[in-house]
């Protein structure tokens, strides 16, 4: 499992924006400089997180090797975009969670899921 986590793992960057039209999470200068133990430690403090800082939390908790949180906070990210008109990082989210599953020894989970993104 640990092999095949190896080999599948893709660590995620984050696009650039030019213009800046949106104004960027508190997270996200720490996760470009790869500083994981902050971006968990700000999302912490953060009072309301939508998709986009529990997608990041759930990548540093991954690079982190803390697989059962960043699961848990990727199916927060899912919970997070139903509830949106706009879903951000949907199929980053399934991805990343098929690998949080494999890492945490949640095997038949993450193959069911892996299945799922095949299929799609």
């Amino acid at each position: 499992a640990q092999t095949l986590y190896a080999d599948t793992f893709v660590g995620y960057q984050l696009p650039t924006t030019r213009g800046g039209a949106a104004s960027p999470s508190r997270l996200e200068q720490p996760y470009r400089t790869g500083d994981y133990a902050a971006v968990v430690r700000l999302a912490a403090a953060l009072p309301d997180k939508g998709a986009s800082d529990l997608f990041l939390e759930a990548l540093a908790l991954l690079q982190l090797r803390r697989y059962g949180p960043a699961a848990g906070r990727l199916l927060e990210a899912q919970a997070a975009n139903r509830q949106q008109s706009v879903r951000l990082f949907e199929p980053e989210i399934e991805y990343y969670l098929a690998l949080a599953y494999l890492g945490d020894g949640q095997y038949a989970a993450a193959a069911a899921l892996f299945e799922q993104i095949r299929s799609n």
